[in-house]
């Protein structure tokens, strides 16, 4: 069977996001707790070509015990000329990988939570149980400067719905696992600065080509002069 998003089905697309952020950070002998969370609407509309879409954030509340009063206003207002493209085959792009480069939020970077919980869909035919791969690489500007994120993927087709011998849905996992490498040799601490693992699903509409939901939980683990611990569960349902 064919597994494919197909944007031409709508002229709009409309996603409700939610993002959850619990973590911790240890220095010397000393550690504490944050946390912080976004809901929000992916806005979109279809390309010229019908094969990706454009996506902004629309209506978004967010929350974070650890960002100065300052720093969530500049927040709100990087979110509001946030912008990326899906692609079904390539996944997640977004004209400024760097949007939120600039601020301190704990390694907490909406695209990359995104990136996660998108799933990409295969350039074959699958059958159940079949698998595919994917893998990205996102830029990362760091304190030590210009690094990589490196995600990698695994999906599976793990079970079809049929209703009255027509296939209606498609359920998909998948595996993934993140780490950020120094494009720099001369980085002392550049060897494992990042890394992190988590699990995804998702439900495909098959006639109509489209991602009903999809959900992704994860950590992320960060070591520079302190630790920083991350886990992030991501959940996008379509509206309509």
């Amino acid at each position: 069977m064919e597994l494919n998003i197909d944007f031409s089905q709508s002229h709009t697309w409309r996603y409700l996001l939610g993002a959850d952020l619990r973590g911790s950070l240890s220095c010397n002998d000393s550690s504490h707790s944050y946390s912080g969370s976004i809901r929000t609407y992916l806005q979109g509309v279809d390309s010229r070509e019908n094969e990706s879409s454009t996506f902004a954030t629309n209506d978004f509340l967010v929350k974070a015990d650890f960002l100065s009063d300052e720093q969530m206003f500049e927040l709100r207002n990087r979110l509001s000329v946030f912008e990326m493209s899906v692609c079904p085959k390539i996944g997640v792009t977004v004209s400024d990988t760097a949007v939120f480069g600039g601020m301190p939020l704990r390694n907490w970077d909406l695209f990359k939570s995104i990136s996660r919980a998108i799933p990409v869909m295969p350039s074959a035919p699958m059958s159940v149980g079949s698998s595919w791969e994917r893998e990205y690489h996102i830029p990362v500007k760091t304190a030590q400067g210009q690094e990589t994120g490196e995600l990698y993927q695994v999906f599976r087709l793990d079970s079809v719905v049929v209703d009255k011998g027509v296939q209606t849905e498609a359920y998909i996992s998948w595996l993934f696992s993140y780490r950020v490498s120094a494009d720099h040799s001369d980085n002392a601490q550049a060897s494992t600065p990042m890394s992190g693992s988590g699990i995804g699903t998702a439900v495909i509409d098959i006639p109509k080509q489209r991602i009903l939901m999809s959900n992704a939980s994860f950590e992320i683990d960060h070591y520079d002069n302190c630790k920083t611990e991350l886990q992030e569960n991501v959940h996008i349902e379509l509206i309509r």
